[in-house]
């Protein structure tokens, strides 16, 4: 059992970090935690790096999970919403935690909290030739203005934040792409490192969400989205 760390307070988001390249033992331990189907999802990768990271990402998903359960991981009950979101499964689906996940490369983040839908995306900074086919594919024109005012040094960066926004926003709203991405932009809040949800043609809908960044490691790129705003943001490691 994990210890008294991985409870989740009231009012927080806890966001742990870790590397899905552990060393071996580590790997098989975590891997022992899967369920049949999750092993054999992990085996119907292509390379042995995927299937390792796979692995990874599961068995830590279960490791944190039962940690804020107090249960054993093998014990946590995990099902997939309408559109393929995570979610807790059998009796624990009325439980208030809520949970979300994104890896890039080998780094994994997993988002944690007891207040409202959550959302979180995580991306590796790195060179993109195709990137403004990209940005005016799936940035709304504030976006895109927002984008183009940046210096070519910050361009690239810049467009991983932005991108990793809209993911966690579409993540925490749990509809997949039925939220089509160039029908809402992501605007600056007040406070630094927050931004709001614009959501044209549907405010009410965009009002649910508030959006924070945060640099989970070096050439990173991340972002959190939940439906209560002002929650405190707790980062740990996993």
């Amino acid at each position: 059992m994990r210890a008294h760390r991985d409870e989740i307070p009231a009012g927080s988001v806890v966001l742990y970090t870790a590397t899905l390249d552990p060393p071996a033992e580590r790997i098989e331990t975590l891997r022992a935690l899967l369920s049949p189907e999750e092993r054999a999802r992990a085996a119907s990768f292509r390379f042995p790096q995927h299937q390792r990271r796979f692995a990874a990402a599961r068995g830590l998903l279960r490791e944190l999970l039962g940690g804020a359960l107090s249960r054993r991981p093998h014990e946590v009950d995990l099902a997939e919403g309408a559109y393929g979101k995570p979610v807790l499964g059998g009796p624990l689906r009325a439980h208030p935690l809520r949970f979300n996940v994104s890896h890039s490369e080998e780094l994994a983040v997993f988002a944690l909290t007891l207040t409202g839908e959550i959302g979180v995306d995580v991306e590796h900074v790195r060179p993109l030739p195709d990137l403004w086919s990209v940005a005016t594919r799936c940035f709304a024109p504030p976006e895109l203005a927002a984008l183009s005012r940046l210096p070519d040094d910050e361009r690239v960066h810049g467009f991983f934040r932005a991108w990793t926004r809209k993911e966690a926003v579409i993540k925490a709203d749990g509809a997949g792409l039925s939220w089509e991405l160039l029908s809402f932009a992501l605007v600056p809040a007040a406070a630094p490192n927050e931004w709001s949800v614009e959501a044209f043609g549907d405010p009410q809908r965009g009002a649910l969400y508030s959006v924070r960044e945060f640099t989970p490691a070096p050439r990173y790129a991340a972002a959190v989205a939940v439906t209560q705003p002002g929650l405190a943001l707790i980062h740990r490691s996993a």
